[in-house]
């Protein structure tokens, strides 16, 4: 599809590359030409030997429930490994201390039971209770008193099971203030704290019939925020630390109209720009719909170079992307006056491609309404989402290129055991299917303490945990419940999470 727009020139280039990805879990990868490179039950995928359809870790009981040359190690299926004989004498090896009556085999894991030899399995029992590898985010949902926000870095100690440390809320303050433009109030404009997660804050708000504002945020900083008019202007100031009840009024920019003239097929069409020079990029307008005519008037701070992307209405199959970079507005460096509209160019809106197939919990079928998400690695404005539907099938279109690729289960699929599907870097540059089975973690409820910053016990207060990871590898990855859960009376909570089984 080709469009018609108000820049002078365009340059674009497109690089194509190729990302190789072994398998899930601990799998020995090894690099390959063709299938017959590779050990039984395995091909050859991108130069690497991995096992057909592999999408993590596989558990098991014993030996059989694995392929040939593997073994069932700690519940998984794990590369054959040559162990030192077991026969519990006078060897000094490890003595199964007459529970198995004699000799493991090195086949089979021996459980802690708790009983009378509990001393001699006391490492089997310290690796069951260490999850002290684990750092978690205590996400506090906020009430009157106690801003929302986000405690890091959490980490059970060693060997003591899934116990937090207890945790204090940082005190909260309130941040209000007045969005303006002009020197004038702009009523219904939405103010919001900018940061990773969006359950780590308050917010967003919107603007008073006065233009005022508030949040209530803790302790800390930097705090960035954000405001956006309901005519798409966007403003964003930054304070360096909080530390008291603070005042911050926020000023939308002077602006001039950019005309642009797209072709009438584009009739209905979202134009929405960043800032060029900024990192991490910086929203200037949330976008402005093109007319019957495909016309569109977008108003931009005069001087700054931009960015712009279009959003196609949700009947298109067309993906949302990048228009042009680096168009300057009104800018002395500028080769034509863009409302002049000396010298239209025809730019192409690309085409996106599909991606299809099903979503299932393995062994359990299809997970309708699980999330899929996408973000490019390389523009990280560039991201996708869709959900699975009744039976687990989805599709999902986007622009070619390499994305971290995310799988989240429904509630309902989580509680059977769920876990969350992660690839960090999936290259999709070709219409493709793919079926994901995401597999099934071992429950484990994590128990914690909240006070306040006094250390008194904070009850009635909404929390969650989130696993504060972000996987190296392809597959399934640990995932605590979403659904927060409430303080008792003593400050106590539980939150269940799926993780690999140790």
């Amino acid at each position: 599809m080709k469009m018609r727009i108000c820049w002078g020139g365009l340059a674009a280039c497109f690089l194509l590359f190729s990302v190789a990805c072994g398998g899930g879990g601990n799998d020995v990868t090894v690099r390959c030409v063709t299938d017959r490179d590779c050990p039984d039950y395995q091909v050859c995928v991108a130069g690497d030997c991995v096992l057909p359809g592999d999408e993590g870790p596989r558990v098991c009981s014993v030996k059989q429930d694995c392929y040939p040359g593997e073994d069932c190690i700690a519940g998984l299926c794990k590369p054959s490994q040559e162990e030192p004989s077991v026969d519990g004498g006078e060897d000094g090896g490890w003595d199964a201390g007459g529970d198995n009556g004699g000799d493991t085999g090195g086949d089979e894991v021996v459980q802690p039971d708790g009983g009378e030899d509990a001393g001699e399995d006391a490492g089997a029992d310290d690796d069951l209770g260490n999850f002290s590898d684990l750092s978690f985010i205590l996400a506090i949902g906020g009430n009157g008193t106690v801003a929302a926000q986000c405690i890091s870095d959490l980490r059970p100690a060693a060997s003591v099971g899934p116990w937090l440390p207890d945790t204090n809320a940082l005190p909260s303050h309130t941040l209000s203030g007045r969005v303006t433009s002009g020197g004038g109030s702009v009523s219904g404009a939405t103010v919001r704290i900018l940061g990773e997660r969006a359950v780590c804050h308050d917010g967003p708000v919107t603007t008073d019939g006065t233009g005022n504002y508030s949040l209530r945020l803790p302790t800390g900083g930097p705090v960035d925020l954000r405001a956006e008019a309901p005519d798409g202007r966007v403003a964003q100031v930054r304070l360096n630390y909080l530390s008291a009840n603070t005042s911050q009024d926020i000023a939308l920019p002077a602006t001039e109209l950019l005309h642009c003239s797209l072709s009438e097929q584009a009739a209905g069409w979202s134009v929405s720009a960043y800032y060029r020079e900024s990192n991490p990029p910086r929203l200037a307008h949330t976008g402005t719909l093109s007319d019957a005519s495909g016309v569109v008037d977008i108003p931009l701070e005069v001087g700054p170079a931009y960015d712009l992307f279009v959003m196609p209405p949700a009947s298109s199959t067309m993906p949302y992307q990048l228009l042009i970079e680096d168009a300057c507005h009104l800018d002395q460096g500028c080769e034509n006056d863009v409302f002049s509209l000396i010298e239209l160019e025809e730019i192409n809106i690309r085409d996106g491609v599909t991606l299809s197939g099903t979503v299932d919990h393995q062994g359990l079928g299809g997970i309708a309404g699980a999330s899929l998400s996408v973000v490019n690695v390389d523009d990280g404005r560039l991201s996708y989402s869709t959900q699975a539907v009744t039976g687990g099938g989805y599709q999902l279109d986007a622009r070619p290129g390499v994305f971290a690729f995310e799988i989240l289960p429904t509630g309902a699929a989580f509680a059977q055991g769920c876990m969350r599907y992660w690839s960090p870097e999936f290259g999709l540059y070709a219409d493709s299917m793919q079926n994901f089975s995401i597999y099934t973690g071992q429950a484990i409820a994590f128990n914690g303490k909240l006070l306040d910053s006094n250390g008194t016990p904070l009850a009635n207060m909404p929390v969650s945990l989130i696993l504060d990871e972000t996987p190296a590898g392809v597959g399934s990855f640990g995932l605590c419940d979403q659904n927060h859960a409430t303080t008792a009376a003593d400050g106590s909570y539980q939150v269940t999470c799926n993780l690999i089984p140790r």
